[in-house]
């Protein structure tokens, strides 16, 4: 309390603002790489603190575990990359006390509903995020299909808030739609072995093993089995410019998310895009197609801006200025050696 209370003083600031800033110290106590890297110049602070606070629940050992993990990709990842990074590595450092707080997190799930101004309100609901993702791609994929049908005024927003507020009301609101969100599971999780990376749920990100297992007997989500030394998906299901589904699928599988460096946003709400372009002599082929959002494909085509996928399957990014920046192809799964168990 005296040195919150002296810190506070010295820096002209909260004695709650003094405690937080010592507790991202001594957290970072436990994390003496990343201390090293923020020291450098290396990382800056939002990294340090993503990092501390992730860790915040965890043993000592647990935390340098989680460090070992982020630590070589630590400076060239964005912080929504660094998020990511740091969920699988929590998941993978301490599995028995992932699925325990999760279990413990499922229990304070509730609604509740405030006001507002002007005869508006908020419907607030805390649920399992793995359910979430799917009841969003629901209300998402019945907004998209009445737009589609043409005459509608609303925005996709007005759209989405109309249609769930129907829905719990008893009501019908358009036409039916099958939702379809993606779950990745490398193919020797499915099969009880262990493995070195995490399931994933498109739109929400590393996911515990349990939980994945869950998902994968239920059929609401698309299941992409991946194979565990490639890291490619082992079963997903051209003189046309329109890739056909089997194909687009496909592509979305494998991309995940905009192939723009940088950009998280995820495959199936991008467009699919001829690197070389249609029109330019490109095929409709899984080599000359990825998904870039609609931002990023406008931008491809304003001058000085293009890419290409590299053999490995990374995309060189080009500006106007003649920089290149990478975004690297990460497997659906972490490839294994094959020479190493399991077999």
């Amino acid at each position: 309390m005296g040195t919150a209370s002296e810190i506070a003083l010295e820096r002209n600031m909260s004695r709650g603002g003094a405690e937080m800033e010592i507790r991202y110290a001594l957290g970072l106590d436990r994390l003496p790489r990343v201390l090293g890297l923020l020291r450098s110049g290396r990382v800056d602070v939002r990294k340090a603190r993503t990092v501390v606070d992730a860790v915040v629940h965890l043993s000592d050992g647990q935390a340098r575990d989680v460090e070992d993990r982020i630590l070589d990709r630590l400076p060239d990842l964005t912080l929504q990359s660094l998020q990511r990074a740091l969920a699988r590595a929590k998941i993978k450092a301490d599995p028995e006390g992932t699925e325990r707080r999760r279990q413990e997190g499922r229990k304070t799930r509730r609604v509740a509903v405030t006001h507002d101004d002007d005869g508006m309100g908020q419907f607030w609901l805390s649920a399992e995020g793995h359910r979430l993702v799917a009841a969003y791609a629901h209300l998402d994929q019945r907004a998209r299909a009445l737009k589609a049908a043409g005459g509608e005024e609303r925005t996709m927003d007005q759209l989405r808030a109309d249609i769930a507020v129907d829905l719990l009301l008893g009501k019908e609101t358009g036409c039916a739609v099958q939702t379809m969100v993606y779950a990745y599971m490398p193919m020797t999780m499915l099969m009880g072995l262990p493995t070195p990376e995490c399931a994933e749920l498109a739109g929400y990100g590393p996911i515990p093993d349990e939980l994945a297992r869950e998902i994968f007997a239920d059929s609401t989500w698309k299941r992409v089995i991946t194979d565990p030394v490639s890291g490619l998906p082992v079963d997903v299901g051209r003189t046309m410019r329109r890739p056909p589904a089997a194909m687009a699928e496909r592509v979305k599988v494998r991309d995940r998310a905009c192939r723009m460096a940088g950009c998280l946003r995820d495959a199936d709400k991008c467009d699919i895009d001829h690197v070389q372009d249609w029109g330019k002599n490109g095929p409709t082929a899984d080599r000359n197609l990825a998904d870039l959002c609609k931002y990023d494909h406008a931008l491809k085509d304003m001058p000085g801006w293009g890419y290409e996928l590299l053999p490995n399957g990374d995309a060189l990014w080009t500006t106007p200025t003649g920089r290149t920046y990478l975004d690297k192809a990460e497997p659906l799964s972490c490839p294994q050696n094959p020479d190493t168990p399991p077999f």
